[in-house]
């Protein structure tokens, strides 16, 4: 945002095989689209699939963006998903959305693979509901 223009930022929650140099793919792939990363978390893992946590802004074209990092190498899923501009309408800071082990129950019992601590937190975000820690 250079030019002083509020831009759209783009939520996208990927998912990949965990392993080096996925982050390093994305991020080119951001670059080339000539768009800036505004927020990124990551860390969020069950069993070898890894979450990264993204929000975007600058890019001309979204859908071939988040078509573009789909094609890369590791990249199993990508979603989009509201910003926590769009939620709040200005930037908050979320403690303790990603902090589960590998052996968490509520990872064990999620009802998807999909459902991580990243998303879960989106979602309890997203219902203005307070979460519990056992999140």
């Amino acid at each position: 945002m250079f030019s002083g223009v509020k831009e759209r930022l783009l939520g996208l929650l990927v998912a990949s095989r965990d392993e080096p140099g996925v982050l390093y793919r994305v991020t080119e792939v951001i670059y080339k689209h000539r768009a800036n990363i505004e927020y990124i978390a990551g860390g969020a893992r069950k069993d070898d699939v890894a979450e990264l946590q993204l929000e975007v802004s600058g890019t001309t074209d979204e859908n071939q963006l988040v078509k573009d990092i789909e094609a890369l190498e590791g990249i199993t899923k990508v979603n989009l998903v509201p910003t926590f501009q769009r939620i709040y309408g200005k930037r908050v800071i979320v403690i303790g959305g990603g902090a589960a082990s590998r052996s968490t129950p509520s990872l064990s019992s999620a009802r998807s693979s999909w459902q991580t601590p990243f998303a879960r937190s989106r979602a309890c975000i997203a219902r203005a509901s307070s979460c519990s820690r056992a999140h």
